[in-house]
């Protein structure tokens, strides 16, 4: 079974799946978690401890990214938005949705990558710790993941 290094993996964010290269990865990140939870429930009948039926419900995506801050970093439309303005942070227009894709083990050939579509960040904050550095978290929700292998 692969295992993976957080320090080897890499992170994109971009309007499309298709405008995703590691040209553009984010920098600095520092974890990522990702969350698909089918809501799935037994259902019970009278006078009986185990379910006589499994029901799936709504599939929710859910996950965070956290980074150092640098202000330096741009992406998401061409690479125009700083991570704090891809979170629709000083924005009060409606938000965009995103293409994310998390490389486990870097952007090598034949290993696996996690696509998340329809991404759009539900809260944006930092922290500036004393004695510490300065991170930048959001948390997320997407309508679709996959999962793939790096061509290449």
């Amino acid at each position: 079974m692969a295992t993976y290094k957080g320090n080897v993996s890499w992170v994109e964010i971009e309007t499309n799946l298709a405008a995703c290269n590691e040209d553009n990865s984010v920098n600095y990140v520092t974890s990522v978690s990702m969350t698909q939870d089918n809501n799935v429930t037994g259902v019970f009948n009278i006078s009986s401890r185990t379910a006589s039926e499994i029901k799936e419900g709504n599939i929710v995506v859910t996950g965070s990214i956290e980074r150092l801050y640098d202000e330096s970093w741009t992406g998401g439309t061409g690479g125009a938005e700083k991570f704090y303005q891809l979170c629709g942070v000083g924005d009060s227009s409606a938000q965009d949705s995103y293409a994310m894709v998390i490389y486990p083990a870097g952007i090598v050939g034949g290993t696996a990558e996690i696509q998340l579509i329809g991404v759009k960040f539900n809260n944006w904050n930092t922290n500036l710790a004393v004695n510490d550095v300065q991170t930048e978290s959001a948390d997320f929700m997407a309508t679709r993941v996959t999962i793939g292998t790096v061509t290449g």
